[in-house]
């Protein structure tokens, strides 16, 4: 069974952040090490681009630090 209906399963169809039902992709956990189901959580684009906002506030490349 591939990742994407594992993660399907799991949610019950649903953003497993906020419960929406359309727009959902596989959204990797950081870190990976192995891949897999329990490294991926299935995320609406909405929460998938509020973390990736986050995370870049947090982590600034180090260009931006010198």
């Amino acid at each position: 069974m591939s990742i994407d209906r594992e993660l399907n399963k799991r949610s019950g169809g649903k953003c497993e952040l906020c419960g929406a039902t359309e727009n959902l992709k596989v959204y990797e956990v950081l870190p990976t090490k192995k891949g897999g189901i329990d490294e991926a959580i299935q995320a609406c684009t909405t929460c998938i681009e509020q973390i990736e906002t986050s995370r870049k506030r947090r982590f600034k490349p180090l260009e931006m630090l010198k």
